[in-house]
C-alpha cells in the first residue's frame, strides 16, 4: 500500500545507518596495540580481551551493547587491579574510526565493594587509549 511504501522511505536512511554501523564495526575484530598495551576484539566481537597497564583481562569482556552500536561497550569483572587483589567491575567502551582503521577506547576498573582505606589501585583504574591494529 501506498502508505507501507511511505513508511519505508522515511525509515530508509535509519535502516541504511544501522547496517552501516554493522558493517563498521564488524572491521574491528583484530588485535590492536597501544601504548599501554594490547586489545583483541574476536571475529564475532561478542568477546573481548585486553592487556592494559601489566593487568590482563582474557576473554572476560562480553559485548553487552549491541553490534551495531557506536560506541561498543563490553563489561566484564577481574579479581586484580595493579597488585590489589579484589573483585573489580570492568567497563570497555570503544569506537571504531574506518577512515583511519584506529580504535579510541575508555576503561574503567572499579571496585565491587565499597573501601575506605588502601593504596590508591584498591579502588580500580583505567584510563583513555587510541589503538592502532597490530600488523
Amino acid at each position: 500500500t501506498a502508505g507501507a511504501q511511505s513508511a519505508v522511505a522515511v525509515t530508509s536512511p535509519f535502516r541504511k545507518t544501522i547496517q552501516a554501523d554493522k558493517k563498521r564495526n564488524e572491521n574491528s575484530n583484530g588485535t590492536w596495540k597501544f601504548e599501554k598495551g594490547e586489545l583483541y576484539i574476536e571475529k564475532g566481537m561478542e568477546y573481548a580481551s585486553i592487556d592494559y597497564d601489566n593487568n590482563e583481562m582474557c576473554g572476560e569482556l562480553h559485548l553487552t551493547s549491541s553490534i551495531n552500536a557506536n560506541p561498543l561497550v563490553y563489561e566484564g569483572d577481574t579479581d586484580s587491579w595493579d597488585d590489589c587483589q579484589d573483585d573489580f567491575d570492568v567497563k570497555l567502551t570503544i569506537t571504531y574510526d574506518p577512515d583511519s582503521d584506529t580504535i579510541e577506547g575508555d576503561l574503567n576498573v572499579s571496585l565491587c565493594r565499597k573501601v575506605h582505606y588502601g593504596p590508591p589501585n584498591a579502588y580500580g583504574g583505567g584510563g583513555s587509549f587510541t589503538a592502532t591494529r597490530k600488523k
